[in-house]
């Protein structure tokens, strides 16, 4: 029998091992983030990885912009939530076609959009 895994266990969601030279035994603080995406500033990542985190209940450590809401336990009525949250929020309630969500892999590719629609509608 297959069991769901644990969002928690970085092992079960693809989490890569401590950085050489940094004790697996040091617990990052509970705000420290993981870096963003390429071309996304940081305080909308992180924005982006609080609601994640608000609505799944994963820890912010262990977001990556490798990570998928599927990977961090989400189901599908999780990733209609957080994407309505993020749009709510961040884009000012302007939708993301739903043709432009399914074509993302990860939670960077998802913020590199964000960061798109909202430079398209600040210019």
């Amino acid at each position: 029998m297959s069991e769901k895994p644990d969002p928690n266990d970085e092992t079960a969601i693809g989490i890569p091992p401590p950085a050489e030279g940094v004790s697996g035994s040091e617990k990052p603080d509970s705000e420290t983030l993981n870096p963003p995406p390429n071309g996304v500033p940081e305080d909308l990542w992180g924005k982006i990885v609080g609601i994640v985190s608000g609505q799944l209940g994963v820890s912010k450590p262990k977001i990556f912009t490798h990570s998928t809401l599927e990977g961090l336990g989400a189901d599908s009525l999780d990733r209609v939530e957080t994407t309505m949250e993020i749009e709510e929020k961040l884009l000012d309630d302007q939708k993301i076609p739903d043709s432009e969500l399914e074509k993302l892999q990860n939670l960077g590719e998802f913020a590199q959009l964000v960061q798109s629609k909202l430079t398209s509608t600040s210019g």
